[in-house]
């Protein structure tokens, strides 16, 4: 049976550096959102792309139960939440249906890294920050186990998580 992780955070947080290192053991998934802005949708702030964030994150969790042992998840359903609410979108019910039901085991929450835009980066310093509360917001009001991981360099950051796996 698989056990799915979230590695979660606001933007310039280190997800995808994480993710990578802890691939080196575990299977991973990477983030819906750069999937989508690779594949189609380019207006990231559209209600449209947030749509398929969520259809391609439930995508990708779906496929875990191919997989048993631990997944880990550079982002997970509630980050959508927080996405939809960023932006002044309503919130589907299926996808509030979606979060509670996900069964994540716990949320690794990433403290801040220096901060530097791309192109999926596009927030300054404070709007980071605002998305970064609204993410953790979701996920602590959704009833989850969320775990601060601090600023350390990205092995050791993995060796923190990794402390936490059964």
């Amino acid at each position: 049976m698989a056990k799915k992780f979230i590695i979660t955070g606001g933007p310039c947080t280190g997800k995808t550096s994480i993710i990578s290192e802890l691939g080196r053991e575990f299977r991973i998934f990477k983030e819906a959102a750069r999937e989508v802005y690779n594949s189609e949708e380019r207006d990231i702030t559209s209600e449209n792309f947030q749509k398929a964030i969520f259809e391609k994150q439930l995508e990708n969790e779906e496929q875990v139960e191919k997989y048993p042992g631990v997944i880990f998840f550079d982002r997970g359903l509630a980050d959508t939440v927080a996405y939809y609410k960023y932006y002044g979108f309503e919130v589907p019910e299926e996808l509030l249906q979606k979060c509670k039901n996900a069964d994540y085991e716990i949320i690794f929450f990433l403290d801040f890294v220096p901060y530097e835009k791309d192109k999926m980066r596009y927030e300054d310093k404070e709007e980071a920050k605002k998305i970064h509360e609204l993410i953790y917001n979701s996920y602590k009001d959704l009833g989850y186990k969320i775990v601060k991981v601090p600023l350390m360099s990205v092995k050791e950051r993995a060796e923190f998580i990794k402390k936490f796996i059964d």
